[in-house]
């Protein structure tokens, strides 16, 4: 008996996540919008031209994914590039004050981290 009660649970384990699907390149995008439009206040022209910046490197990253396969070097190589060259275009759109806060932010400032972590508990909800 116990052991039909683990063959089931294995079964629909299996089968939940093998159906579990990574966010589309969009979602993602948004998401991640969503999270620096609360962490630096973004308007709305620049909320925009965020969304398309980090749709465009979402993008990217699948394509190098795809190439990648299993090379876990040439994928962190590669998604290096890809996040150096989204904060080259984010640079053009945020204030400096803005980037100042992405800067620490993103550089793990647990400061900086603790002040905005509302913003990353549940970006959809934002």
């Amino acid at each position: 008996m116990k052991t039909s009660i683990f063959l089931i649970l294995a079964v629909l384990f299996i089968s939940v996540t093998s159906n579990a699907q990574t966010p589309s390149a969009k979602e993602r995008a948004t998401a991640l919008t969503q999270s620096m439009n609360c962490e630096l206040g973004l308007l709305q022209k620049q909320n925009d031209e965020v969304q398309a910046i980090n749709l465009k490197a979402a993008k990217k990253m699948d394509e190098i994914r795809k190439s990648a396969g299993d090379d876990a070097a040439l994928l962190n190589k590669e998604g290096a590039e890809v996040d150096k060259q989204r904060n080259i275009e984010l640079m053009d759109v945020l204030t400096y004050k803005q980037w100042a806060v992405y800067e620490r932010i993103s550089s793990g400032d647990q400061r900086e981290l603790k002040k905005t972590a509302m913003c990353r508990k549940n970006p959809s909800d934002l």
